[in-house]
């Protein structure tokens, strides 16, 4: 079963300074943080909210993103390869 983290404030640059455990992240904000080149596979972020962060270049082989919202984040991405985005 996978790791379940709810209801957390991650700010700043969280992911740069400590490696990023795979879970499924419910209701989660993340301020500010910088995603940038970060293999996520293996998560699921669920009804969470990203605020400024910089999302851009990360792997996103089997990575969910159910219900979420982007404030101001920068997402720039090379090629998706065989990735798809599916929005609902």
């Amino acid at each position: 079963m996978d790791k379940l983290i709810t209801d957390q404030l991650f700010t700043g640059s969280f992911f740069q300074n400590e490696k990023p455990v795979a879970a499924i992240y419910e209701n989660c904000v993340f301020k500010e943080c910088n995603f940038n080149g970060l293999h996520l596979s293996g998560f699921s972020f669920v009804e969470c909210r990203f605020e400024q962060c910089d999302l851009s270049n990360m792997q996103l082989g089997n990575t969910a993103f159910r219900e979420v919202t982007f404030q101001q984040c920068k997402m720039l991405v090379g090629l998706l390869g065989k990735y798809q985005i599916i929005v609902d």
